[in-house]
């Protein structure tokens, strides 16, 4: 019950326009934290505060465009978000540069995913695009 008392409170500051709070909130309906998931909700919040500058929308965004999660799958822009979040010192974003720079052709977001059975450094769970289904 407080969780969602408080995903309330963020959503108003979020529709505010506080690119924290933005954050958030598109990061709790991408994980389903706030009581439902919903990508759609979730691209749209984080592409807020994506456009405000906040590093880890950035990449979320770009992991949603690896994945075509609310979006069409698109490597290309995955990978300009993902130089953007890096540029903003997102440390997750920086070791997805270091793949691209050595010529891998799919960004591995965080690393290791679940489907390697590990979760991602930033906590969120997914299954990356070079894993098997």
């Amino acid at each position: 019950r407080c969780a969602i008392q408080a995903f309330v409170w963020y959503k108003r500051a979020a529709e505010q326009g506080y690119i924290e709070a933005q954050y958030f909130v598109g990061l709790q309906c991408y994980s389903g934290e706030c009581g439902y998931q919903s990508f759609d909700e979730a691209f749209h919040w984080e592409m807020k505060a994506a456009e405000g500058g906040h590093a880890g929308a950035q990449f979320l965004i770009g992991m949603m465009y690896s994945e075509g999660k609310a979006v069409a799958q698109n490597s290309k822009e995955a990978k300009q978000w993902v130089i953007q979040a890096a540029a903003g010192g997102h440390p997750d974003a920086v070791l997805c540069c270091e793949q691209i720079r050595k010529g891998e052709t799919s960004i591995h977001f965080g690393i290791i995913c679940d489907g390697c059975r590990v979760q991602p450094i930033t906590g969120i769970r997914f299954q990356c695009s070079i894993c098997p289904d």
